[in-house]
């Protein structure tokens, strides 16, 4: 009489208590096996394993690899390249100068660098010009280079 009543109150509950067991695959399911990788789906684009790794890369969520940094500063080297050519010093104060004049190589600069790095290269490239038009200046004024070491000899 108690397992009636049990087996009663079970089966009037909402929800079971474990879910379902899900369909075992089937020929129709499963992919052939010489079907190329699969692809992440982004809205209506496609984004492959290399674009989203490149995508994460950008947005600082992972650590670039070796290469990956590299590629980052052949990119920037390229991008300040441009920029000497042009006669700009600051990318981001004139930022409508540096995307007219170097179009493709501030793409390719943004795309293979994360965002805070490209920022930071901007910023160093200007403080390193300022650094080295005042160490001409102090040389022009007869200031004497000196070698610091910073070793220590026991």
């Amino acid at each position: 009489m108690r397992c009636q009543l049990l087996d009663q109150l079970l089966s009037l509950r909402a929800f079971p208590l474990r879910p379902p067991k899900p369909p075992l695959p089937t020929s129709e399911t499963t992919p052939p096996d010489n079907t190329a990788p699969p692809k992440m789906v982004l809205g209506l684009f496609e984004q492959s394993e290399a674009d989203k790794r490149a995508a994460e890369v950008r947005a600082g969520t992972v650590a670039p690899t070796r290469s990956e940094r590299q590629k980052c500063w052949m990119a920037r080297d390229g991008y300040f390249a441009c920029l000497d050519r042009n006669n700009i010093i600051d990318a981001l104060k004139d930022e409508k100068a540096a995307a007219k004049a170097c179009k493709a190589e501030s793409a390719e600069f943004e795309k293979d660098c994360a965002a805070q790095w490209v920022t930071y290269f901007k910023k160093w490239r200007v403080q390193d010009i300022q650094k080295r038009a005042r160490l001409k200046e102090l040389e022009a004024q007869g200031a004497v280079k000196m070698d610091v070491n910073t070793e220590f000899k026991q």
